[in-house]
């Protein structure tokens, strides 16, 4: 797991372990952003159930480099997709604005 901070100023930690699901029982966690397509067994989507399970309000962004498009149905509710090639600063503003409104549902 690393931290970067984007150029809105928030903070990320971005995991490139073999095990997601570990990483997000063993750390904070703002948001969940995941490739759909995850090596090791387990996809983004179900990644994602899975973290919704254990943390209900948890903000999650899927991408893809392989579809445009991800049918809701699929998604965990509340999800954004983005389609790759994405520009740096959009995921930034993305991922702060998914941290930042589940900090304002829990301050509610």
């Amino acid at each position: 797991m690393c931290r970067y901070r984007s150029d809105s100023g928030a903070k990320q930690k971005v995991s490139r372990k073999s095990s997601p699901l570990r990483q997000l029982t063993s750390a904070a966690v703002d948001v969940l952003f995941t490739d759909i397509n995850l090596a090791g067994g387990v996809d983004g989507l179900t990644l994602a159930h899975r973290a919704r399970e254990l943390f209900p309000d948890l903000p999650v962004v899927y991408a893809s480099g392989r579809i445009d498009t991800l049918d809701a149905d699929l998604q965990v509710p509340g999800a954004v997709f983005v389609a790759k090639p994405y520009a740096p600063e959009m995921l930034g503003r993305i991922l702060a604005d998914a941290a930042k409104a589940a900090t304002q549902r829990l301050h509610a």
